[in-house]
C-alpha cells in the first residue's frame, strides 16, 4: 500500500506541474512569448519574461533554488528574481536559476544552448549580448577560509557579475564572481575571466588577459600558451 500512495502522489504532481504548465504558456503566447512545452518554468510569481522573448526545450527558467525535491512547479513561491527583456532567446538545455539572488537580462539577448547561469547574488546583462553555448556565469563561490572544516560548512559569497550590452561571450567562457565586463567586449572562446574587462577590450586565455581592443588597426597577438591547458608550440596574429 505504501509503493502505492507513493506512486499516486508522483502522478498527481507530475499532472499539477503539467497543467500548471500549460496554463502559464497560454497565458504568456497571449503576449508573444513562446515557452517550448519541454521547457521547466518554475517560481513564476518572481518571473518577468519581456514580449517576444522564447524559451526552447529542455531549458529550465526558475526563480527558486531549483532541483533540491524534484516537485517544483510554475507556482512554487519563488526565493530570487529574474526578469528577461524583449525579444530574447533562451535556446535549449539553458540553466537560468535564481538561488536566492536575482538574474536581471535587457533587451535583444540570445543565449545558447548549454549554458548555466544563475543568480546567487546579483547577475546583470545588458541588452544586445551574445553568449555562445556552453558558457558559465555564477555570480557566488564558496568560502575556503578555514581548512579544518568542510566547504559545505563555510558557506558562500557573492559580489555579483555584470555584463555589459553589446557584449559577444564566445562557446564555454567561465566568468567568476566579482567580474564586470564593459559594454562591446569581446571575450574569446574557452577563456576564464577572472579581473575587470574594459569597454571593447578582448580578452582571450586563462586566466584571460587582453589581446587587442575593437576599432584597433594592431594585430592581435596570441601563442598556445594562452589556451585552456598552456599548450605551447604555436603563435600568431588576426586583425580585428
Amino acid at each position: 500500500m505504501p509503493v502505492l500512495l507513493n506512486m499516486l502522489r508522483i502522478v498527481r504532481d507530475t499532472v499539477r506541474r503539467r497543467v500548471g504548465h500549460l496554463r502559464y504558456m497560454a497565458q504568456q503566447r497571449g503576449r508573444n512569448v513562446y515557452i517550448h512545452t519541454d521547457a521547466r518554468v518554475v517560481g513564476v510569481a518572481g518571473i518577468t519574461f519581456g514580449d517576444g522573448t522564447r524559451v526552447g526545450a529542455g531549458a529550465v527558467v526558475a526563480a527558486v533554488a531549483y532541483g533540491l525535491n524534484g516537485a517544483e512547479h510554475p507556482r512554487t513561491p519563488p526565493d530570487g528574481r529574474i526578469t528577461i527583456g524583449r525579444n530574447c532567446s533562451i535556446l535549449h538545455q539553458c540553466t537560468l536559476i535564481s538561488y536566492h539572488g536575482s538574474i536581471a537580462i535587457g533587451d535583444n539577448v540570445s543565449i545558447n544552448p548549454y549554458c548555466a547561469i544563475y543568480g546567487g547574488g546579483e547577475l546583470v546583462i545588458g541588452s544586445n549580448t551574445r553568449i555562445a553555448t556552453g558558457t558559465v556565469l555564477i555570480p557566488s563561490s564558496h568560502v575556503i577560509d578555514d581548512p579544518a572544516r568542510p566547504f559545505a560548512e563555510q558557506g558562500v559569497k557573492s559580489r555579483g557579475i555584470r555584463i555589459g550590452s553589446d557584449v559577444w561571450i564566445a562557446s564555454r567562457v567561465v566568468v567568476l564572481d566579482g567580474v564586470t565586463v564593459g559594454d562591446g567586449a569581446v571575450l574569446a572562446a574557452g577563456c576564464v575571466v577572472t579581473k575587470d574587462v574594459a569597454p571593447l577590450d578582448i580578452v582571450a586565455g586563462v586566466p584571460a588577459r587582453v589581446i587587442g581592443r575593437r576599432g584597433s588597426k594592431a594585430p592581435l597577438s596570441w601563442s598556445n600558451k594562452d589556451l585552456p591547458g598552456g599548450v605551447s608550440g604555436g603563435s600568431g596574429t588576426v586583425t580585428p
